[in-house]
């Protein structure tokens, strides 16, 4: 297992532990405390090196409360091949209606990534 990998499972565990979300009608708002934080920041720090796993990531995540989790790296890493990334995933979300029926869902991922259009 690379070491990328054993960092996103890492968070993918503390985010279990510490439901680091405010939920609301509104969206979700994600506040990860400041171990989680620095968590993120470590990996977001290694710019598109991470790309790759967050995508390999997204494409596999069956809940959409961890797919928000790995936006907001790719949000945070801010590179052409992220924004290409998060592109893709959406448009394939949309595509197979994923989480169209669940909150947290397609719409709160969406909105935590300033797509939202009302459809």
């Amino acid at each position: 297992m690379s070491e990328v990998s054993a960092q996103l499972d890492e968070i993918a565990r503390a985010v279990q532990v510490s439901a680091p979300f405010d939920l609301s009608p509104r969206g979700v708002r994600f506040r990860p405390g400041p171990e989680l934080a620095a968590m993120l920041d470590r990996l977001v720090a290694l710019g598109d090196a991470v790309v790759p796993a967050l995508a390999e990531r997204l494409g596999h995540e069956a809940l959409a409360i961890m797919a928000i989790i790995w936006l907001y790296l790719l949000v945070g890493i801010a590179t052409k091949r992220a924004r290409a990334v998060i592109e893709t995933f959406i448009a394939d979300m949309k595509r197979r209606s994923r989480w169209t029926e669940e909150f947290p869902g397609q719409r709160e991922i969406l909105l935590f990534i300033g797509e939202w259009n009302g459809v």
